[in-house]
């Protein structure tokens, strides 16, 4: 069984200035129509209902307090 890669709250990726959609079947950082950067889409609904705001703050200083709004699938090492 293989596992995803990705968050499963990261909907997909959207481009910044055309807006064209992209799926998350392959990686891919910028817009294949215009070259402009793709933003990650996320359901925060979800991820507010999961999360509470403080528990990031408790979860400490560095970058992976955010972990649940970051890209990579909740199974990935921190490093």
């Amino acid at each position: 069984m293989s596992m995803r890669a990705w968050n499963p709250r990261l909907l997909g990726l959207e481009c910044s200035e055309c807006g064209a959609a992209y799926d998350l079947e392959a990686p891919r950082t910028t817009c294949t129509a215009c070259g402009r950067p793709l933003i990650a889409r996320y359901d925060l609904d979800a991820i507010a209902r999961d999360m509470q705001r403080d528990a990031a703050y408790a979860s400490g200083s560095d970058l992976w307090r955010w972990r649940a709004v970051l890209p990579f699938a909740p199974h990935h090492d921190v490093v």
